[in-house]
């Protein structure tokens, strides 16, 4: 008997495993940063780096109870995996805040790049399609 969940649970699991990896090197990456580069940079990037942190603990923590409840506590419920509960916002949520404070970021190291050469009407776009990317997730449905 073919086994139905591969493509769905197992992405799902596979995925789960990948991000954990880039985590570890995140927080592996945090601690170098803030032990030999931090003082060379603004107040506002060291922000950026604090405020990420926590957010992308909370995805993991959402992706790991995710599994979790799908392959431990409702295995085999087909019911359970039609909704959506708490761990898919708080991963949707979590994901759609650290991409903004990444792209806000990107968008003050090309400012710095291009030193203003290029008016400020192209850079204001670009941090207004930041911002609105950040709003599509705040229409999830549950």
């Amino acid at each position: 008997m073919p086994n139905t969940y591969d493509t769905t649970l197992g992405a799902l699991e596979i995925g789960t495993w990948v991000n954990m990896m880039l985590y570890n090197l995140e927080i592996s990456q945090v601690c170098v940063y803030f032990k030999h580069h931090s003082q060379k940079d603004p107040l506002l990037v060291r922000t950026m780096v604090l405020i990420c942190l926590p957010f992308d603990s909370a995805r993991v923590i959402a992706e790991c109870a995710c599994i979790y409840l799908y392959t431990v506590t409702h295995w085999g419920d087909a019911e359970y995996l039609l909704d959506q509960y708490w761990p898919i916002p708080v991963y949707v949520m979590t994901t759609a805040v650290s991409s903004l404070m990444v792209q806000m970021f990107l968008i003050r190291r090309y400012f710095h790049l291009v030193r203003g050469s290029e008016g400020p009407w192209k850079l204001i776009c670009i941090a207004i399609l930041s911002v609105a990317s950040f709003g599509a997730p705040t229409q999830l449905q549950l």
